[in-house]
């Protein structure tokens, strides 16, 4: 994944997705953008 929920509540200071569906829209924007990107930054999350 490119972003964690960490990053997305605390960095991005969002707000639109619901704490309950923070890590299923993560992970489906990061395959989004692995697809139009053609999988060419596909790297792990640093933790």
């Amino acid at each position: 994944m490119y972003a964690d929920t960490e990053y997305y509540l605390n960095e991005y200071k969002g707000t639109a997705i619901p704490a309950d569906n923070i890590e299923k829209a993560l992970k489906t924007a990061s395959r989004h953008i692995d697809t139009l990107t053609y999988n060419r930054i596909v790297k792990p999350l640093k933790k």
